[in-house]
């Protein structure tokens, strides 16, 4: 579905000196999987996301979702036929207008791709905010008003609501409570599973292997703009061979 092959993404220090962000990188989310994206802070995870999304454009290399090149792919998306990919962020709360209701939030990605008529607005709402396990009484309340775990989830609902092929999560839970990760990483699994507005596959990318192990079906691990391990997540943890890895899985409690 995606495919990044051997994309390197350079920049300039303040003194002029060029470094790689990204070097040789070539990972692939297929149709059907929750893969992750692990590593340390500085690994290379954000410029690699902003790549992916077609925000970064590479020096070299190339980013295809389902044979055609990122930015064509977003652009050929029409209006009310799905977006290729939509984000999911970290700070839940953040991402959020203060003065808008769930309900609102939910909506306007509705109007904006123009994925229903405004009179049908109010059922396809309830039933995202349904879908991602929310109480009917949510709908009227804004950020502040509700929970970490309610936020991120009307978040989830939002960037559903374009009915992305592929979803992406950037730390999506790492400003949650342990408990409340738990299950929202079990939503994003039941999610994926039922093909919930047409969700085909979940990119996660994180620090955190605990969350990897929750639920991905496959692994890479970045460490200095690299891919420097990947595979099936109990395989890699089980005989890691690189020292971030290993650093990671202390980290985590593994070691």
């Amino acid at each position: 579905m995606l495919e990044a092959s051997h994309v390197t993404v350079s920049f300039r220090r303040r003194g002029g000196e060029p470094f790689r962000a990204l070097d040789d990188v070539s990972i692939k989310v297929e149709s059907g999987k929750i893969v992750g994206i692990v590593g340390e802070s500085g690994s290379g995870k954000t410029t690699l996301v902003r790549t992916l999304c077609g925000l970064q454009k590479p020096d070299s290399g190339e980013v295809l979702f389902k044979g055609r090149e990122i930015h064509e792919a977003m652009a050929a998306a029409r209006s009310g036929a799905g977006l290729p990919l939509s984000m999911v962020f970290q700070d839940a709360s953040g991402a959020l207008d203060p003065r808008q209701t769930a309900a609102s939030a939910v909506g306007e990605a509705l109007r904006v791709h123009r994925m229903v008529v405004r009179v049908g607005e109010g059922d396809e709402v309830r039933r995202l905010l349904a879908a991602v396990g929310l109480p009917a009484d949510v709908a009227g309340k804004r950020p502040t008003e509700m929970s970490g775990g309610q936020c991120q989830r009307v978040c989830i609902a939002r960037a559903i609501a374009p009915r992305p092929a592929l979803l992406i999560g950037d730390e999506p839970v790492s400003a949650l409570d342990v408990s409340v990760q738990a299950r929202i990483l079990k939503l994003l699994a039941a999610l994926l599973k039922g093909h919930e507005n047409g969700l085909e596959a979940i990119l996660l990318v994180t620090h955190d292997l605990a969350v990897v192990a929750a639920v991905c079906d496959y692994v890479y691990v970045m460490s200095g703009g690299r891919v420097v391990e990947e595979g099936v997540p109990r395989e890699v943890f089980a005989a890691a061979r690189h020292e971030a890895t290993h650093r990671l899985l202390a980290a985590a409690g593994y070691n």
